[in-house]
């Protein structure tokens, strides 16, 4: 282990004598403290703790693990607090209070964990802080929102104002609520003295940091108050986004018997897995405290990889857990790489059984293996619980196809396709799509939400179905060609060659016009060929050079009097497309009447895929001519065309080179 410091004032004293008590000399360069083997302990005044340093050491922890790369910072409001806090062992005994106010996100009264000392919402009450606190307590664990020195409570504050100190002892700018040493505060509620808060471990899920910052620059806030009397504390360094489910981790990990040095690597761990902080937390005290007195899990596991479950709701080489005979605080356990399901971002871990309490995860690498954390924030008494690891989010086709349509309205707008008809059930559309990216964010920390997820995707889905029917509605009521809807909102930008020739008379090079919008956003791009005339029109997506098209085979000259027609295209994207398959006949004297069986056909295509929609046409209906047949395809609402040339009869005219 290694002493460190850069005080020389009055903490110097208590640096030396932990110094001895370890029988370690104290180095004061960072460096020289952070290349050794072991823990370090920072031993110093509130005021030195920088966010440089800090950061440092936790990288140092995360590199090395809590075995070598374990830290305790050491500190008080005095020398002789910061004595106490790395030299007394306090009274373990009381009951562990957990607060988790109501200006953080709502927690379901069916979510909360069958945890004693659980203040929620309304509950979490200045006089219910002090009732529960009236005696030592084991454990005082917080997620509120907060500043310098104040946490909030449903009706009133936690104020870091020392009820027990002359807070004219301490030199420094005073906080805005300190006036010539006397507390007046301009807040409203009843207030509660975190220094009057006696607890052993500490957990401060809050904008209220535990180092000096912001208008304090001294050590009057919440978070010294709290550690006053303590043996540890964990808590952020500085303004960092969390979730109330952390507080369930903590105390999971708490009561399992997980030391402080454990309890803070994991929880960064878990936050920067689940993209909340840049590991935030910091720990306080000895790197080995813990409770006396844990609950030794008990658990059977066994893991079953490359399971197929559900091709939406999860991938094929998905890797199944069995766990059983449960009685846990926290079920810890790794997977091999070789089980590992391959993945490029995150993994996602999901209940296969029905589990009356909330279950959470964590689930990080380590050590070349995968580590899964699950825990309820209290103690899970179960006889089996099914868990599946996944590279993919749930129901990830349907997702992405409703997030990928959603992107593709603005441009559809500004180009002039989204009619008074069509602009409600967009509306309705995006808000479906804005409200579902928001409610399932917990599925980075959550295990059981396939059912709401796919509720609310059938919600969507119905939205995106109303969408698409109005556009195909507004494409069938303009059948000679969708240019004409959109041509007074865009102009000309370019004009070049693409690389294939045309796929009907073969030996005719395609040129390109490329049409922007107005707003410099949307680009499509119209394909002709100097034989077969127009023969794609389609979004540039990109691939301005090598454009992909449908392609429409038909040949109306045979004797029979039933013709088909077959329109090919090949999702060349990497998100899976729900496209609509329609084909279209540029008739001058019905324009509007459909002539084809089916009249389209649906159908899902995974990036890469190409699918040919086969359609049948009566030609006694319409008389000998020369006819346009347009493929019109659909795809995460946006519009592909491709138009090929067939004739009827022996009175069309002008015959294209392909069919003289």
């Amino acid at each position: 282990m290694v002493v460190y410091t850069t005080s020389d004032d009055e903490f110097a004293s208590a640096v030396d004598r932990i110094a001895t008590v370890r029988g370690e000399s104290v180095v004061t360069e960072f460096e020289s403290a952070v290349e050794r083997d072991g823990a370090v302990v920072w031993v110093d005044s509130p005021s030195n703790f920088a966010e440089r340093t800090l950061s440092a050491l936790q990288r140092r922890l995360l590199d090395r693990g809590p075995e070598d790369g374990a830290f305790g910072l050491i500190s008080g409001f005095t020398p002789a607090d910061a004595e106490d806090l790395y030299c007394t062992r306090t009274d373990p005994s009381g009951e562990d209070v957990l607060l988790c106010s109501h200006h953080l996100d709502p927690i379901m009264p069916d979510q909360l964990p069958e945890t004693p000392g659980l203040l929620t919402g309304d509950r979490a009450t200045a006089k219910a802080v002090e009732n529960r606190t009236e005696t030592p307590i084991q454990s005082f664990q917080v997620a509120s929102a907060g500043r310098e020195i104040h946490i909030s409570l449903s009706d009133g504050y936690l104020c870091g104002f020392p009820s027990s100190r002359d807070v004219e002892a301490f030199s420094g700018p005073q906080p805005f609520c300190v006036d010539d040493g006397e507390r007046d505060c301009p807040l409203d509620g009843q207030l509660v003295p975190t220094d009057a808060i006696d607890a052993a471990h500490l957990f401060l899920l809050s904008c209220t940091t535990v180092i000096d910052n912001g208008s304090a620059g001294l050590p009057v806030h919440a978070a010294m108050g709290l550690l006053d009397g303590a043996e540890s504390m964990i808590g952020s360094y500085r303004v960092s986004t969390s979730r109330p489910h952390e507080l369930f981790f903590h105390n999971s990990l708490l009561q399992a018997g997980y030391d402080v040095t454990e309890r803070c690597y994991l929880l960064n761990k878990n936050a920067h897995a689940n993209g909340l902080m840049f590991h935030p937390y910091v720990a306080f005290g000895k790197p080995d405290a813990a409770i006396d007195d844990p609950h030794e899990p008990t658990f059977d596991v066994e893991v079953r990889a490359g399971e197929q479950l559900d091709s939406d709701v999860r991938s094929g080489d998905d890797c199944h857990v069995h766990l059983t005979d449960i009685d846990a605080h926290v079920i810890d356990f790794r997977i091999p790489q070789t089980n590992v399901p391959t993945h490029d971002d995150r993994l996602y871990v999901r209940t296969l059984n029905d589990v009356d309490e909330q279950v959470y995860y964590a689930a990080f690498e380590q050590d070349g293996d995968l580590r899964v954390l699950v825990y309820t924030g209290g103690r899970m008494q179960l006889d089996a619980l099914e868990l599946a690891v996944s590279a993919e989010r749930i129901h990830h086709v349907q997702r992405q196809i409703a997030l990928d349509s959603v992107t593709v309205l603005p441009h559809l707008d500004r180009l002039g396709f989204v009619d008074d008809a069509m602009a409600e059930q967009v509306d309705q559309f995006e808000n479906q799509v804005r409200s579902f990216v928001k409610r399932t964010k917990d599925e980075k920390y959550k295990t059981d939400l396939d059912a709401s997820v796919q509720q609310q995707l059938d919600s969507i889905h119905g939205h995106e179905s109303h969408v698409r029917e109005a556009f195909l509605s507004l494409l069938r009521e303009n059948p000679s060609t969708p240019h004409r809807i959109y041509s007074g909102n865009v102009v000309s930008e370019d004009s070049y060659p693409v690389r294939e020739s045309c796929p009907y008379c073969s030996d005719a090079p395609v040129f390109v016009e490329q049409l922007d919008g107005w707003s410099g956003m949307e680009s499509r791009l119209l394909g002709s060929c100097g034989n077969c005339g127009p023969i794609f029109n389609v979004p540039a997506n990109g691939a301005c050079s090598d454009p992909t098209y449908p392609v429409v085979h038909c040949d109306f000259s045979g004797d029979e009097r039933t013709q088909s027609v077959e329109i090919a295209f090949e999702n060349d994207t990497d998100t899976p497309m729900r496209t609509t398959f329609q084909p279209v006949l540029d008739h001058m004297d019905n324009v509007a009447e459909q002539f084809f069986e089916p009249e389209r056909e649906d159908v899902v295509l995974s990036p890469g895929e190409s699918h040919t929609a086969e359609f049948v046409i009566d030609t006694g209906q319409i008389p000998d001519y020369r006819y346009k047949v347009r493929g019109q395809v659909v795809a995460n609402l946006d519009l592909y065309t491709g138009n090929t040339t067939t004739v009827l009869g022996d009175k069309a005219g002008y015959y294209p080179p392909h069919l003289r």
